[in-house]
């Protein structure tokens, strides 16, 4: 009997002891759930506000505000000037060096494939004019004793410095002339012999002297002689000398077409004084005309017993080609 009674109080303490402990324990395990989860809703509503908000202002605002992003403005790639030149126009210009003007220079416009399809040279002073064929073409100027330039056909516009070939210069030199045949054909005047020929212009293929200008530029260094009569009057200039090139590359027909010659002995006095019949004035006038010829004279001589040229081609074909030569006397 007493065992049982108290068997049951102790029932009764270990519930009433046992109760709280479970209690407290369950307690302390829910805290962090419970702990966790309001951390968790306060992160949601800190991150659901600002989108509401958000979304509220965009649903609100005008349509203009709410327009697609402006596009980037596209980069315009440049475009090509055309050039100003069409085929047929004319171009001018000046030809020159670091002295002045270049009188009778030679401009050609060549195609891709180097053929001459126009031809002009420069006048007294230096100025030109040539009608394009085609722009995509190229213009090449040439000058005894200069360099040769090649430029594209860019502009109505054209003027061009030559730069003097190393080594050479225009200033002649006394030299010796070698006994000729005067029965030989170069040293007739008959342009052609057969008579049925034609001469050229303009040719595909302009004639060239053997060695280029260079070699021109020594001939006429080493062949000139300085008239007696000029150095007298100290004369010097210039002799333009127009010839043929046959098929067979010689020399014929020459001829002066322009004459560019001064001398400190002719002044504007001695000019009037001449005119007015002062005998001296007039003797001095006489003596510069007569070195004027003799430079004439020598500067056909020499150009007539220039060696063999490569003639020029038209079509492939050897023809009779005309041909312009500056030759200049200078005294040092």
């Amino acid at each position: 009997m007493m065992k049982k009674n108290q068997s049951h109080w102790w029932r009764i303490a270990w519930i009433v002891v046992t109760l709280p402990l479970t209690g407290v324990t369950l307690m302390a395990f829910s805290e962090p759930k419970e702990a966790l989860k309001v951390a968790v809703d306060n992160s949601v509503k800190a991150v659901e506000q600002p989108l509401a908000e958000l979304t509220a202002a965009v649903l609100d605002a005008p349509a203009a505000e709410t327009s697609e992003a402006p596009k980037p403005k596209k980069v315009e790639e440049p475009q090509q000037k055309e050039s100003k030149v069409k085929a047929g126009s004319t171009i001018t210009g000046t030809v020159k060096d670091n002295v002045g003007p270049l009188h009778y220079a030679n401009l050609v416009e060549i195609d891709q494939y180097g053929r001459i399809v126009a031809q002009t040279t420069t006048d007294k002073n230096g100025k030109f004019s040539l009608k394009v064929v085609d722009p995509g073409h190229k213009i090449r100027i040439s000058y005894v004793g200069y360099k040769t330039q090649t430029l594209d056909i860019s502009s109505n516009k054209m003027d061009a410095t030559l730069e003097p070939i190393t080594g050479f210069s225009n200033v002649t030199v006394v030299g010796r002339r070698d006994s000729v045949d005067l029965k030989s054909a170069r040293y007739q005047d008959q342009t052609n012999a057969g008579g049925d020929d034609k001469t050229f212009d303009l040719v595909e293929q302009a004639p060239t002297y053997p060695g280029g200008q260079g070699e021109i530029m020594k001939y006429l260094s080493t062949h000139l002689r300085y008239p007696a009569v000029a150095r007298e009057m100290q004369a010097e200039g210039e002799i333009t000398v127009k010839f043929i090139v046959d098929k067979t590359g010689f020399v014929r027909s020459p001829q002066v077409v322009q004459t560019n010659t001064k001398s400190p002995l002719i002044t504007a006095e001695v000019a009037k004084a001449a005119k007015e019949g002062d005998e001296e004035a007039v003797e001095i006038s006489r003596n510069y005309y007569d070195a004027v010829e003799a430079l004439k004279e020598e500067a056909i001589y020499v150009v007539r017993n220039m060696p063999r040229w490569e003639p020029g081609r038209q079509n492939g074909k050897r023809v009779e080609t005309s041909y312009t030569l500056p030759v200049s006397f200078k005294l040092n």
